[in-house]
């Protein structure tokens, strides 16, 4: 079986694949590393770090390669991340059917100024320690990702998780999904 989970950055999906592997035991890859193993090992490729749509479309060709190749072998896998669209997902739903099950995570609906302090409190170190103004403006925009993402899955027919209220909670219920338990 393949596990699909994207959805916004911040949202939560590596902590859920966390808590899915050690449900399941099945494997997991994340998106990430695919794409700075061809930063750092291929610079020529062309992956910006900071063009996320150009990114999504550079790794698809390769995530798919993949993706179907683990379905032919017929191994379990849990593939993460932001880089996995949900119109990469709904078209590997046509192409594997009973053998792919997805959801994405985001958080459409949360106050800013508390993603701002999560953020902070979560991710020290990283582009949220700035200043107010610029982590704020972060916060609207991955809010900004998240509504998208819900759309199209909306438009798609694919399952998302808003993480507003209860973080463990909506995580357990991202891993219920995927196990297939729900």
């Amino acid at each position: 079986m393949i596990y699909l989970l994207g959805g916004a950055p911040r949202a939560g999906k590596t902590t859920a694949a966390h808590r899915f592997v050690d449900r399941t035991g099945v494997s997991c890859s994340s998106i990430d590393f695919l794409k700075m193993g061809l930063v750092r090992g291929m610079p020529d490729y062309g992956i910006d770090l900071y063009d996320d749509p150009a990114t999504a479309v550079k790794l698809w060709p390769i995530l798919r390669g993949m993706i179907h190749t683990y379905a032919e072998e017929e191994e379990s896998i849990l593939i993460e991340g932001y880089y996995l669209l949900p119109a990469y997902a709904a078209e590997l739903h046509r192409d594997l059917a009973d053998r792919i099950r997805s959801c994405f995570i985001g958080f459409c609906e949360m106050d800013t100024m508390r993603k701002v302090r999560e953020l902070r409190e979560h991710a020290p170190g990283d582009w949220s320690s700035g200043d107010d103004e610029d982590a704020v403006e972060m916060a609207e925009h991955l809010k900004s990702v998240s509504r998208e993402i819900r759309a199209d899955c909306t438009r798609l027919g694919l399952r998302y998780f808003d993480n507003v209220e209860s973080h463990d909670r909506t995580l357990d219920e991202v891993v219920a999904y995927l196990a297939g338990s729900e």
